[in-house]
């Protein structure tokens, strides 16, 4: 059959039995021939031109405006990742700094209790013990003073936090609320943005970022990753894990004899205890940084690790969103 394929293939060319033809794949120009070609299938499709100087224009003007639309999409993608990183670094501060308002009723409530016991206290007092009118039975409870101010000067300075605290917290739920709708539309650009991007080319994403940064972008299509966050954020205190975010300088890690993470897969999490660690950050020891950074990179491909038999699994978008909410949580 072949030596008449050839045949046949040959008298064409010699009657000048041509045309000039462009071949199409996903809409793309892949190629182009001087004959219909019919081995892809359905795979691709043929084109015919009216001249080959028309197609030259038409294969090459269409590849450029590709390549060109490619390059502006990859940036575009690039800048909306930032500004959305940016965000969710930015939100992740304020609902931490919110949790901490959250105290703001206990705090009142000290100063209301310092204010009605002011007649049994005196400048250099420490601590008050009083009953708590506030509670059923009135339990004995402890409120630290500070012994260089006067009761009223106590009072007054815990009713000031209280204040404070209170006006930070309508603050910070506006901010978060603003912070939310913005993230939200900067991952619907990225949602429209990734089909854009060729399907068989592997996808590249620079600075990002945190554990869960990383399995969104995944659930998008992202392959590849490039952050100094591991080991930056490591050499400040901050340690990963499944359980959460631990601040290893944080004084309740410092009687936490425990492992660094039951859960951990490098040698430093069975080898060293979180009291240790917290030792020898409070102690400024470069020994804290490399330990942490050890524990942050073995973290991050266990992370990915997990994520690849979870998308092999199928079921890897149920098992993300379980995992982000976690991992997210400040310890």
């Amino acid at each position: 059959r072949l030596p008449s394929m050839l045949e046949a293939f040959r008298d064409a060319i010699c009657a000048g039995d041509t045309a000039p033809y462009i071949i199409y794949e996903n809409e793309s120009p892949r190629d182009f021939s001087f004959m219909q070609i019919t081995q892809y299938g359905t795979a691709a499709r043929c084109v015919k031109c009216e001249s080959f100087s028309e197609l030259l224009d038409s294969f090459y003007s269409r590849r450029d405006r590709m390549e060109q639309q490619r390059r502006r999409s990859h940036e575009l993608t690039k800048s909306v990742r930032t500004v959305r990183d940016r965000t969710t670094r930015k939100l992740a501060g304020q609902t931490e700094e919110l949790k901490r308002t959250q105290t703001r009723d206990e705090v009142r409530k000290s100063a209301e209790l310092i204010t009605a016991n002011i007649y049994r206290m005196k400048k250099g007092d420490t601590e008050l013990e009083c009953e708590d009118y506030y509670r059923e039975g009135c339990p004995t409870v402890k409120i630290a003073l500070d012994p260089l101010k006067t009761p009223q000067q106590n009072a007054a300075a815990l009713f000031k936090e209280y204040n404070k605290l209170k006006a930070a917290r309508a603050h910070l739920t506006g901010l978060i609320e603003e912070g939310e709708k913005q993230l939200d539309y900067l991952n619907s650009v990225l949602e429209l943005l990734n089909p854009i991007i060729p399907q068989d080319k592997a996808r590249y994403l620079m600075g990002v970022g945190t554990p869960a940064n990383i399995l969104e972008a995944i659930s998008r299509g992202v392959d590849m990753f490039d952050c100094v966050m591991p080991t930056r954020n490591a050499r400040n205190g901050m340690l990963f894990t499944f359980d959460g975010i631990m601040n290893m300088k944080n004084a309740k890690w410092g009687s936490d004899f425990s492992p660094l993470d039951e859960k951990g897969t490098s040698f430093v999490d069975s080898a060293y205890s979180k009291a240790y660690l917290h030792h020898l950050f409070v102690s400024k020891e470069m020994f804290a940084g490399m330990i942490a950074s050890e524990h942050n990179l073995a973290f991050y491909l266990e992370l990915v690790r997990q994520a690849r038999l979870h998308i092999q699994a199928g079921d890897f978008s149920s098992w993300k969103t379980k995992t982000v909410e976690k991992i997210s949580t400040r310890l």
